[in-house]
């Protein structure tokens, strides 16, 4: 009994002078920034590590391991520490700042995820749904762009700059996918399976005329039903018929169908079928009223199969160009008659849906 109660108390003196000799907090954060100062960054993220680990509200330590993370290129050392503070504390601010963090390393996938999530919890946040609404359009994604304007629409009031930023999308050529290409490579170099950056960066080669380069980046992924409509359309452009009708579903897909229908005019004017090719082309345009290109083919086939409609549809194929060209000019979206006159435009082609964006985003 006596040796039992002596092996416990020595059990607990040394216990207790373990627990003397260990550093508190304060300690291990001054050593991490000595570290940090002397640019040991090893010793300095241990240290940090180390605090961090024993208290979350360790602040001196947590700015330590995002510094560490910043100069090793890094990103996933402050990710792991925003997340941690998520799960602990969900916030608006949290998910902003998760939201930016993955956008900043390029990983837009977990950016897209994080900003929805943050929609979805917090309707309300402008910051939020103006970023989520960013990343689509970064990815010239005008169809996706416009729907999640739609739903900012519906909890509160899209800001001018961002529906005159998709008005323009719709109708995006070489100059304007320029600096979403750069964006785009190093998102599918961060994250080869971010599939909405694939045809984002598809989309910006489908802008710039460079077909071979987008049938390159989809080949290996004409299972994704989005990517074989693109795939298809870069072979129809091509005059490629066979590959095109390869690739193409065979019905109506739920995604991409102004890109479906176009995609069969192209192919029925490579088969001389004109009357399918106008039938094709007409849905395009209907679906997705303010691409140029769409209206343009569709006003060639009108020329040869009615000539009767044909003055009507270049007349609003010449409002799209307008359209396009004033969502370009700089200062707009601070112009409320300007805005307004946009909106009545595109109610005169059929683009209701963003001519309601542009009356809200005006307070109408």
């Amino acid at each position: 009994m006596k040796l039992t109660l002596l092996a416990a108390a020595c059990f607990a003196l040394g216990y207790g002078l373990q627990r003397c000799q260990r550093p508190d907090v304060e300690d291990l954060e001054l050593a991490a920034t000595v570290a940090w100062n002397e640019q040991n960054l090893a010793v300095a993220e241990q240290r940090a590590r180390e605090a961090f680990g024993r208290t979350p509200e360790a602040t001196r330590a947590r700015e330590v391991l995002f510094r560490v993370g910043d100069v090793l290129q890094r990103p996933e050392i402050p990710l792991a520490i925003l997340l941690n503070e998520y799960e602990r504390h969900p916030s608006e601010r949290s998910l902003i700042e998760l939201g930016r963090l993955a956008m900043a390393s390029q990983w837009f996938r977990l950016a897209d995820e994080y900003f929805a999530t943050g929609v979805r919890q917090y309707p309300k946040s402008a910051t939020l749904q103006r970023q989520w609404v960013a990343l689509s359009g970064l990815r010239l994604d005008a169809e996706e762009m416009q729907r999640r304007l739609s739903q900012w629409a519906e909890h509160g009031r899209p800001t001018s700059d961002m529906v005159v930023m998709s008005l323009g999308l719709w109708s995006i050529d070489t100059r304007g996918a320029t600096p979403s290409e750069s964006w785009l490579r190093s998102a599918l170099e961060a994250d080869a399976s971010d599939g909405d950056s694939r045809l984002g960066l598809a989309r910006t080669y489908l802008a710039m005329g460079r077909y071979a380069e987008c049938i390159v980046l989809l080949a290996d992924h004409a299972d994704d039903p989005q990517m074989a409509v693109l795939l298809a359309r870069a072979h129809a452009t091509l005059k490629d018929k066979t590959a095109a009708v390869e690739y193409l579903p065979s019905q109506e897909p739920t995604a991409l169908k102004a890109d479906y229908w176009f995609t069969r005019g192209l192919i029925a004017i490579e088969d001389s079928d004109w009357a399918a090719a106008e039938m094709a082309l007409a849905k395009a345009v209907q679906i997705r009223p303010l691409d140029q290109a769409f209206r343009s083919r569709y006003c060639a086939v009108l020329r040869r199969n009615h000539p009767a409609l044909l003055e009507r549809e270049v007349s609003r194929f010449d409002t799209v160009v307008r359209i396009a060209h004033l969502s370009k000019l700089p200062g707009l979206a601070t112009q409320r008659e300007s805005l307004l006159e946009l909106e009545q435009m595109c109610r005169s082609v059929g683009a209701d849906e963003a001519a309601a964006l542009l009356s809200k985003s005006v307070g109408q």
